[in-house]
């Protein structure tokens, strides 16, 4: 759950939270008194005054079966705080109609004993059946108790979702059957669950929280390995794992761009079904459907050369970050644009021609590429974004064509720039189209470079009484249109 989806969910709680105080100023304490309640006492708690509200944030008595009051004071209880039964013994919860909050991981935290949860029946917003916490409708599992000791549990079949880390830490459960129709994983749902052994995800699934089977050490290797009937949104934990080949099936919808590329990724095949709507592969390589997209070149590919199809007009973001291996690659005429971090890390690449065609390149685009040694940029290209060859050790040559009209820097003045890093860089020639540079562009370790501007040459000069560099305030000045005219 992201901070913002918890912001809404307090928001709305609030706005209850008021109705119902109004609500139950009328009706009599004495209509509400359950004898099984527990004494106020036993809690931490405070008054919201400006709602009328009771909201418990801790349980501090020793009995093990606790009987959450509906009033403290007169005042209705309304919500339940995270930790409120952290280092206690409690078993057993009882949650009265009162209660319209009830916070995260109350019921799952680490070392938790809490095998049973009831809820009153005329609760408006909250359930249980056998112990288990769901939504009113029962379509949203929200809580498993962590302490519950069975092993297998079958969710029921009117399920579409199941809550934020609904099974963290149910660790005696080795086998859970989710119901056809299920629609939605939320994030850490079974995280820490270290007995799961057996669980199979139904094609009506559409998506998987980040981290939801995280740390299920006994789940076996073919469901993290096969990726099938699943939205691959945040699915790190899956990726993460030491994967040759992931298979797409034909049901999947949403592929987040860069997530097969990352440093420590062994990945050297992607597959996708031929009846999946908006993916495709060829020859291990991920594309959208009608290949007008390159997506994702496997990290893990031996191949040193790779030549783009034709149809392809643009390269997603990270689509080749940290292909160590590749030293060549053959741009086609037709493609459009190169979005950011597309070749970072591509450390073996030595010179790399940008076809005519292409007119953006994304920020970050060749970082990192240490022994790119020359690049010829588009004719078509208007600007030059920010970082683009941050750490190319062995560049020396870069080739700015006449259509170059701006070259951008962060706006921070502690990032990096241009060509930090390109310690071997000794000339630039900025054309004459350029008429706006981002302030420090060539800020950084570069003490020998000189850069021509207008047929007149500008040579780096220290900086700030530390060992680093940058061009005299003249040569921004003259590009920037602020050149000092003589007096008439």
């Amino acid at each position: 759950m992201s901070s913002l989806d918890y912001d809404i969910k307090c928001n709305e709680y609030r706005g209850k939270a008021f109705c119902l105080s109004k609500k139950w100023e009328l009706t009599p304490s004495s209509f509400f008194k359950n004898t099984e309640e527990t004494p106020a006492s036993d809690f931490k708690y405070k008054y919201d005054e400006e709602l009328g509200v009771i909201e418990i944030y801790k349980y501090t008595g020793a009995s093990m079966r606790v009987y959450i009051p509906e009033r403290i004071n007169g005042n209705p209880v309304t919500a339940i705080y995270c930790n409120c039964f952290n280092g206690s013994d409690v078993e057993f919860v009882y949650i009265p109609k009162s209660i319209i909050f009830i916070d995260d991981m109350i019921f799952n935290n680490p070392n938790g004993r809490i095998t049973e949860i009831s809820v009153d029946k005329n609760n408006e917003e909250y359930s249980s059946v056998d112990g288990i916490l769901f939504n009113k409708e029962k379509n949203t599992l929200l809580a498993y108790p962590s302490g519950n000791r069975q092993t297998s549990y079958e969710i029921p079949n009117d399920v579409e979702f199941i809550g934020y880390m609904a099974f963290f830490n149910c660790i005696y459960l080795s086998f859970v059957k989710l119901p056809h129709g299920l629609k939605h994983i939320d994030d850490r749902a079974f995280k820490c669950c270290l007995n799961l052994t057996d669980i199979t995800i139904p094609d009506t699934v559409k998506y998987i929280g980040k981290e939801a089977f995280c740390a299920c050490e006994n789940l076996s290797q073919e469901f993290h390995n096969i990726i099938d009937n699943l939205t691959l949104n945040s699915f790190e934990s899956v990726l993460e794992s030491n994967s040759e080949c992931v298979y797409i099936s034909k049901s999947i919808v949403e592929i987040r761009e860069g997530i097969f590329n990352h440093k420590d990724s062994i990945i050297n095949k992607i597959i996708v079904d031929e009846h999946n709507y908006g993916f495709s592969s060829e020859d291990g390589v991920l594309f959208n459907k009608d290949k007008t997209a390159l997506i994702s070149y496997p990290p893990g590919k031996t191949q040193k050369s790779y030549t783009v199809p034709k149809s392809v007009k643009h390269i997603c973001r990270s689509a080749f970050s940290y292909c160590s291996n590749l030293s060549s690659i053959e741009l086609p005429y037709g493609l459009i644009s190169i979005d950011d971090l597309a070749f970072y890390d591509c450390t073996a690449i030595t010179n790399l021609i940008i076809p005519n065609s292409v007119v953006d390149i994304g920020e970050h685009a060749f970082s990192g590429c240490k022994n790119l040694e020359s690049v010829i940029l588009s004719d078509n290209m208007t600007r030059i974004r920010m970082q683009l060859f941050n750490g190319c050790e062995n560049l020396t040559d870069v080739v700015f064509p006449n259509s170059i009209k701006r070259i951008e820097t962060p706006f921070c003045g502690h990032e990096v720039h241009l060509f930090h890093g390109c310690k071997k860089m000794r000339n630039v020639v900025i054309p004459n189209s350029v008429t706006s540079v981002g302030k420090r562009l060539f800020y950084g370790e570069l003490p020998d470079i000189s850069v021509i501007y207008k047929g007149i040459t500008y040579k780096s000069e220290k900086r700030h009484n530390r060992d680093s560099y940058d061009m005299p305030q003249e040569f921004y000045d003259a590009v920037n249109g602020k050149e000092k005219k003589n007096d008439i």
